[in-house]
């Protein structure tokens, strides 16, 4: 049976979701397979069990308060790669939420395995070496850098369970199944929500 990897994500608000949409779709038309492997979202941790309502509160509330000295607002700048989990690599555009594990309630602390500091909004499951070039890019760059400058207040945090299909491309066909969304307080957009696969 494949391997269950189990996040807590950063689900921004469905305007940013259409954007990510629209990057992970021209990826996938370069030929960037794992391009619809994961959710529009950003993995913030990777954890052992997901976390209780009450600790997707508690964290979304501390975020918030980490993002008041940018006047609410996640920013991101230069898409990139990271290896999170040592099985699945993330690429799409970087944000500027630095955070440490005093943010965490104290209950969360022992259900951590990793986590992405700062964490980037996935447009596609992928390895470094199997990134398609843009034209007139160097060997060393990463591709599609024009939709990355995105900016948003509203954002939820949702446990997700992700794991490897059985059948399908090789280490990109997956499926996952994502909770509710606890938004960040202040930010709720009422019916925003993003389907799971």
């Amino acid at each position: 049976m494949a391997q269950i990897f189990r996040f807590v994500i950063l689900v921004p608000h469905r305007d940013i979701q259409g954007l990510l949409e629209k990057m992970g779709k021209e990826l996938f038309s370069l030929g960037l397979l794992g391009a619809h492997s994961f959710p529009r979202a950003a993995p913030l941790l990777r954890v052992s069990k997901a976390l209780s309502r009450e600790e997707l509160k508690d964290f979304a509330r501390n975020i918030r308060e980490l993002t008041k000295k940018n006047d609410g607002k996640i920013t991101s700048a230069q898409h990139t790669y990271v290896n999170f989990t040592g099985a699945l690599s993330f690429y799409g555009p970087q944000t500027d939420l630095y955070f440490d594990e005093s943010i965490f309630p104290e209950s969360l602390k022992g259900k951590i395995l990793d986590l992405l500091s700062p964490p980037i909004l996935c447009t596609a499951i992928t390895g470094r070496k199997s990134a398609p070039k843009a034209p007139g890019e160097s060997p060393g760059a990463a591709p599609m850098t024009a939709f990355s400058a995105l900016s948003f207040r509203a954002g939820a945090l949702a446990n997700l369970s992700i794991r490897a299909l059985a059948s399908g491309e090789a280490g990109y066909s997956y499926e996952w199944k994502m909770g509710p969304l606890h938004w960040l307080p202040g930010n709720k957009v009422p019916g925003n929500k993003l389907p799971g696969k």
